[in-house]
């Protein structure tokens, strides 16, 4: 299985990418930011990918701040596969249990239920990941296991 990990936080994805190598014993691909991910998705093929939600839009190089985090950049880049008919299933990976786009409060149960409703199919689930928790890791391994990937 070939994954795609799409994290912006150093510590979060070097924590995947274990976890990948390890557990799940996958070849993988890593994007730091929505641009990144975008071309890359549409330049290479995957069996999944794992998409934090709140990320910057551009990488973050020496000396620049890659633009604000955007608080739904995972479904800025869900919203772009569909357009392009990019088909991969996707697990939302993130360490927030509530969002604040335009000041209005969503958890990540609500978010969770509206990105199944707008993008099914495609859209297996999402995970808090916690730093100081394994359980997150058993969440991606039973979407992958229900999901026959």
């Amino acid at each position: 299985m070939r994954i795609l990990i799409v994290e912006d936080d150093d510590d979060k994805r070097i924590q995947i990418s274990k976890f990948v190598c390890e557990d799940i014993s996958s070849d993988y691909a890593e994007a730091k930011s929505l641009k990144t991910a975008l071309r890359t998705i549409i330049d290479e093929k995957f069996d999944l990918i794992l998409l934090d939600m709140t990320m910057t839009t551009f990488d973050v190089a020496s000396g620049q701040q890659g633009g604000r985090p955007q608080s739904y950049a995972g479904k800025e880049l869900l919203l772009q596969m569909v357009r392009r008919d990019i088909k991969y299933p996707v697990i939302v990976v993130t360490q927030f249990d509530i969002f604040e786009p335009n000041g209005e409060k969503i958890t990540l149960e609500q978010l969770d239920h509206d990105l199944c409703d707008q993008f099914l199919g495609t859209y297996l689930g999402a995970v808090h990941f916690n730093v100081k928790y394994d359980d997150w890791r058993d969440k991606i391994k039973e979407l992958i296991k229900i999901n026959h990937l």
